[in-house]
């Protein structure tokens, strides 16, 4: 499993609820940011229709 996966889905005992919650929106959040900026470079700056 991913390191950053891993940590997220099983998270120590005594890590509190609040944080696990917090790092896995944060985690989404940052895929999300990913995606939008390939997609905006690979339509808008490498392949630009007429």
């Amino acid at each position: 499993m991913n390191r950053l996966l891993r940590r997220w889905l099983w998270p120590a005992p005594d890590e509190p609820r609040a944080r696990t919650n917090l790092v896995g929106g944060a985690v989404v959040a940052a895929l999300l940011l990913f995606w939008v900026v390939v997609f905006y470079l690979v339509t808008e700056v490498f392949w630009t229709l007429p």
